[in-house]
Formats: C-alpha cells, sequence, structure tokens
C-alpha cells in the first residue's frame, strides 16, 4: 500500500487536520513534507523576475499579519494561511511519492513554509522580541527540544535558526529563521537566550578571555587500561584504552589567583568582558567549582572542558551574565544561596566520540614510553545520550560548542549544526599548535562554508608543548599557537601566546549581510557573521 499524504499528516498532527494557529507547527508539517518529497527543489520557480520581488514582500506582509496575532490569547492564522492549508488537505488522498511532480501542491507548502517562517523572525533570538515570553514558555515545556506546540516531537521538531546557506539546493535553503531537525539519536536544546549586556548591544563587541591550560601535560597523566570506562567491556587484541588523569598545576588558592589574575589583566585593554574559556579536559570538578565562583562574581559566562569518571564533557555556565542585573551585596548572597543548593544556569554536553591515538599520534605526543604503538589506544570514556545544545546572547550571536574529536567526525550531528546553523562554533580541543596547515583549520573551512558559521578552536598550552611533529613532517613547530580564528570575513587568524602569557583575550564583533532563500525571499540584512576583532596576549610583567 502507497504512503499517503493524509496518513503523512496524521503522523505528525494525530487526528486533528485544522490548521495550527501556532507558525511552528505548520512550518514543521510544510517542511517535513518537502523534504521527505524532495518537494523543495521546486522553489526555483521563485527565484527569478518580478514573481521574486513580489513574492518577497507578499510572504513577509502575511508573516507580520500572523506575528502580530501570535502574542495575543487567542491565536488565529490569517485567512491567507488557512486558504492555503486547506488546499494541501484537499490532496490528502494523493501519493506521497507524486507529491513532487504536483507543482501547484509543492508551490502550496512552499508558501506555506515561507509564511511561517516570516512569522518566526527572531523566534528564541531576540530577547525584546513580544513573543519572547510565549516562546520561552514553549521551548520550556518540550525541555527546550522544539518550538511546535501541536506536531508529534518524535516525527519532527523545529528550532530557531541563524544562517541560511548560500550554496546548493537543500530544505535548509528554504528558511531564514526556522530549522527543520529530525530527531535521530541526538537531542537538541535551545537554551533561553541570555540577558541583554548594554556593552555587547552598544558596542557590538563580545570579549573572551581564552585560558590554554593545562600548562604542562606529562607522560605520566596518560594510563593504560584493558577496559572501557564503567562497562565490563574489554578490549580485542589489537585495541587497547587510555585514561587521562593529569596532576593540578596549581594549588586551588594558587588556580584561583591565577584565573583572577587574568581577568584583571584583560580589564586592561577591555571595559567589558563576557567569558572565560577552557579547553577539552581543562578542569577537574573541583577546578570547576572555583572556576563557576569566580565567573559569577564577576558577572561572566564561563565555557570549560571538564573532566568527569568516565567522561569528558564541557559545561557551559552563563550564571555570571544573569547576576549582573545585581549588585553587591545581593549578588554575593545570591551565589552563596546558589552554589550552598547547587544551582545556576549552566549546561553539560559530553563528547560524541572517544579518540583514537594511533601509532602516529602516539609518536608525535612523545606517549610511546606509556602507549603501545603496536595497538589503537581508545580513549576510556562512555558514550551514551548525544546532546547539542545552542545558546545565543544578543540577536546576531548562537553558538554551539563541539569536543575535539567531533570537530572531525561530526556525524550524526552534523546535519542538524547545518540546519540550525549557529554563527559560531567553538571547538574545545586536546591537540597540537593550531596552525592553519592542520586538521583542526580544515574541518573549520567546512563550516565556514555550509552553514556560514566562524570557528573558534582552543587547545592547551600543555599539549602544544608535547607535540613534536616528525622530520619529515611540513608542519612547522611552533609551541605556542594555541587557537585558531576562522571567519569569512577577516579570513584565519593564529592565536599565538609569546613565553609570558598563559592567556589571550579574544574580541568578536558583528558584520552583517543579506542572505537570500531558494525561493526568493531577503532577510533584509539580518546575517550575521561574528568576525575577528583582535587577539591581546595577556602578558606579566618578568619578575
Amino acid at each position: 500500500m502507497k504512503w499517503k499524504l493524509k496518513a503523512l499528516l496524521q503522523s505528525l498532527l494525530g487526528g486533528n487536520l485544522g490548521c495550527p494557529e501556532w507558525p511552528p507547527d505548520v512550518f514543521a508539517v510544510a517542511a517535513t513534507v518537502l523534504s521527505e518529497t524532495g518537494g523543495y527543489v521546486g522553489a526555483t520557480c521563485f527565484g527569478s523576475g518580478s514573481h521574486k520581488s513580489s513574492w518577497n514582500a507578499e510572504s513577509k506582509k502575511i508573516g507580520k499579519q500572523w506575528k502580530i496575532s501570535s502574542d495575543l490569547t487567542a491565536l488565529k492564522p490569517p485567512r491567507a494561511v488557512i486558504d492555503l492549508w486547506m488546499r494541501v488537505i484537499d490532496r490528502g488522498s494523493m501519493d506521497v511519492d507524486s507529491i513532487h511532480r504536483d507543482r501547484q501542491l509543492v508551490e502550496t507548502l512552499i508558501k506555506l513554509l515561507a509564511i511561517s517562517d516570516c512569522a518566526c523572525a527572531g523566534f528564541g533570538i531576540d530577547t525584546e522580541s513580544k513573543a519572547l515570553e510565549r516562546v520561552l514558555l514553549l521551548l520550556a515545556a518540550s525541555s527546550h527540544r522544539t518550538l511546535t506546540r501541536r506536531v508529534n516531537a518524535n516525527r519532527a521538531r523545529v528550532l530557531p535558526k541563524q544562517r541560511t546557506p548560500r550554496v546548493g539546493l537543500t530544505l535548509r535553503s528554504l528558511s531564514h529563521h526556522l530549522a527543520l531537525i529530525r530527531p535521530r539519536g541526538v537531542i537538541t536544546r535551545w537554551h533561553h537566550p541570555m540577558p541583554v549586556i548594554s556593552s555587547v548591544r552598544e558596542q557590538e563587541i563580545v570579549n573572551l578571555v581564552l585560558c590554554p591550560w593545562p600548562l604542562s601535560v606529562e607522560v605520566s597523566d596518560f594510563s593504560v587500561t584493558s577496559q572501557l570506562a564503567d562497562h565490563q567491556i574489554h578490549a580485542e587484541q589489537v585495541h587497547r584504552f587510555f585514561t587521562y588523569e593529569p596532576k593540578a598545576n596549581w594549588a586551588p588558592k594558587e588556580f584561583e589567583l591565577k584565573i583572577e589574575e587574568q581577568i584583571e589583566l584583560a580589564l586592561k585593554h577591555s571595559h567589558d568582558l563576557h567569558f572565560l574559556v577552557f579547553p577539552e579536559c581543562a578542569l577537574s570538578e573541583k577546578e570547576l567549582v572555583i572556576a563557576s565562583k569566580i565567573a559569577w562574581q564577576k558577572g561572566l559566562g564561563l565555557i570549560s572542558g571538564v573532566r568527569k569518571p568516565s567522561r569528558n564533557t564541557c559545561a557551559i555556565d552563563w550564571t555570571g551574565l544573569l547576576l549582573r542585573a545585581f549588585e553587591p551585596p545581593e549578588r554575593d548572597l545570591l551565589i552563596e544561596q546558589l552554589q550552598k543548593q547547587n544551582l545556576g544556569a549552566r549546561a553539560f554536553q559530553d563528547k560524541h566520540h572517544r579518540w583514537s591515538l594511533d601509532q602516529q599520534q602516539i609518536i608525535q605526543y612523545r606517549l610511546g614510553g606509556k602507549l603501545p604503538i603496536s595497538k589503537q589506544c581508545w580513549e576510556s570514556i562512555n558514550i551514551e545520550e548525544r546532546r547539542l545544545g545552542f545558546f545565543t546572547l544578543q540577536n546576531w550571536l548562537t553558538w554551539t560548542i563541539l569536543i575535539c574529536e567531533d570537530l572531525a567526525r561530526q556525524d550524526p550531528v552534523a546535519e542538524i549544526i547545518r540546519s540550525v546553523g549557529p554563527n559560531l562554533v567553538i571547538a574545545l580541543l586536546m591537540d597540537g599548535p593550531q596552525l592553519k596547515e592542520r586538521w583542526s583549520a580544515r574541518f573549520a573551512s567546512v563550516l565556514a562554508d555550509d552553514p556560514g558559521s566562524s570557528v573558534l578552536t582552543l587547545t592547551s598550552l600543555g599539549m602544544v608543548h608535547r607535540s613534536n611533529p616528525s622530520a619529515d613532517s611540513k608542519q612547522i613547530k611552533r609551541d605556542r599557537v594555541i587557537g585558531l580564528w576562522r571567519d569569512s570575513i577577516t579570513g584565519v587568524r593564529e592565536l599565538e601566546l609569546p613565553e609570558n602569557a598563559i592567556s589571550g583575550l579574544l574580541s568578536i564583533s558583528p558584520s552583517w549581510s543579506e542572505e537570500w532563500t531558494a525561493d526568493g525571499r531577503s532577510d533584509d540584512r539580518s546575517s550575521c557573521t561574528p568576525t575577528f576583532a583582535g587577539f591581546i596576549p595577556l602578558e606579566t610583567k618578568p619578575d
């Protein structure tokens, strides 16, 4: 029996096939049908001549009417949307396999998708949107996984979107503001937009203090084990597992003073800071508590790789940004209460792929005295639920985090990243120097091309020092290049520290441009590329 359009719609909406009142629901239905039938290629019939100009204006006009209605208690789609929806329902007996050949039906679906997309401009991103409260309630009700209300979340989900592809023709080419997410083994979460920060809004600058720690990584930090994490799974003869448990570079109090020192050095170059960033596996759980407390006190966000038993994870903590709304001593009291109850605005995301050390890498990192080059050595961590979070600061910066191998082996999250189009990807690494010629730069260029993300990679000075290129390698030994920045405007920048610096201040600013969907709709120059605005090593004076 052939799959009918009505059955496809029922799988998304259940028994009620009436026109949904909430724009993301209509988007989810139209986008799913176009995706599963390949009908999205019909968008080319919109993209030329006077039709392009008139459709651009018409879709935005109807979408604006719907957006205004969406702020009311009783939601009601515009008459034009209901008429288009009924045209789709009238075709319910059509075979799904035949939809892509029905130009009129494809055009109707594209119109529904476009209008609902226009109606959701700024959803989940614009902190000053009139619909923000309703959007946040919906996100909270779905554990931050979808903007939809009626659509079956096991079939399709919808999240906000930042970038529209400039090349190729896919479903992603049809929207500026919404992304269709297919649930395929990855838990996606769109976290609440972070609060409006006056310095970000007025000066359009975000300042990141990059701390490439630990400063040293010893061969004794690595150990061979025959067992995979806490599972009773033993290695086959051709494999081994390894653990990484570094000794702290500083005692707790000294560690606290080092972070505060880097913040003070950074403030000499900028009147406002926004984030502390540490690379993969940089902090233990105890060090994370110390770093979080300082970030809260200073009103900063925190992004860091964290070592946990059998886990390689990263922490994203924006509590400090929320606490900017309070002045001491009220802020200090709140911090004390949050710490006692182990609360805070934070999220964790585990690594998606294990690090595999082959013979070449074991030699490169001078680990042959501890790890066998005759066998492939895998990182002994658990891989359980794969999660991918998206975070927004202001209306021009949305980022996601990848941990080392996740940058090189982007499946299964690649489709999600390209659909949502975060305009910044931060990759936390345990890797050698971040040179233009190395693997991290190559994979950053893939994301810079599609979806158009800017990319920051950050590794530790300890791992950079351990890297020892072979004599026949074209790689240059530069043991102070701790990061790499790439964007489509300013290009590639290596972030290098002098001998008297253990951190650096990276500044980024927005560059606005116009993007077009495949059906000929402009985003009115609301597309943003975070661009390189400077990198200053935070140097200390010689003793």
